[in-house]
């Protein structure tokens, strides 16, 4: 109860004053403390209220966004594993928890758009960029999408971030199959395997409307990324006409 009172007050002061956002990052352990809380498998309410300031302190505040990839986090069952990790690969790892697993209500749904969001804020930063793909991210997102779950439409629209203008990332994402899964959505169909999974949002006008842009988005990228089998060009290096 107090941890999740205390991220009450977090919020508050954060909307209230955008930059104690960047005093709470750079001034205390608090977004390595809040990857730790969004890495468990298991639901609770400080697991879904921390993902929701996570998500405040990156889309809020670039040079928040940029730390992400600075942080350094203990494995969320620090008692028994103490190898720390980036907080790159602690988001994303956050992320692979809903590879197959659906939300269970409304709140959960709420959770994983919270850390999506949250990675694509990130990955708004080059050296983010970088660091995903030192992660095997563009692989981790391609089988989310191979998956056709809940967290799909969220995946697309994080591999459309994560490519822009990052040709090793375009590439990582051909091999790991983004082709098969992402012409589907493309044409207009095929992100969710049916109702259910695509929850709430997944069947608005709008969340298809945008599945079909970041899928656009994605194809865009790769046409203007990957010149031909196994060869990559550097960013701006390719004609910007198409």
């Amino acid at each position: 109860t107090a941890a999740y009172r205390t991220m009450e007050i977090i919020e508050q002061l954060v909307e209230y004053s955008p930059p104690i956002a960047v005093s709470l990052t750079q001034r205390t352990p608090m977004l390595s403390t809040l990857l730790r809380r969004i890495g468990k498998a298991k639901n609770d309410p400080v697991m879904l209220y921390a993902s929701e300031i996570i998500a405040l302190f990156l889309q809020t505040v670039a040079e928040n966004a940029k730390l992400l990839g600075q942080t350094t986090v203990l494995a969320a069952n620090s008692e028994q594993d103490e190898t720390p990790r980036g907080g790159m690969l602690a988001l994303l790892e956050a992320c692979a928890i809903y590879r197959r697993k659906a939300p269970v209500d409304a709140s959960e749904e709420e959770c994983v758009e919270n850390i999506f969001n949250s990675l694509c804020a990130s990955l708004l930063q080059p050296d983010n960029k970088d660091k995903f793909h030192a992660a095997d991210g563009a692989a981790l997102l391609v089988a989310i999408l191979r998956g056709r779950s809940f967290a799909s439409g969220a995946a697309l629209r994080a591999l459309d971030f994560a490519i822009q203008t990052h040709p090793q990332n375009a590439l990582a994402a051909v091999e790991a199959g983004a082709l098969k899964v992402v012409f589907p959505p493309f044409m207009g169909r095929g992100l969710y395997k049916d109702k259910a999974s695509a929850g709430s949002g997944g069947r608005k006008a709008d969340a298809r409307r945008m599945a079909v842009e970041h899928a656009t988005g994605v194809v865009s990228s790769l046409c203007l990324l990957l010149e031909q089998k196994g060869a990559v060009s550097e960013p701006g290096a390719a004609d910007g006409g198409l």
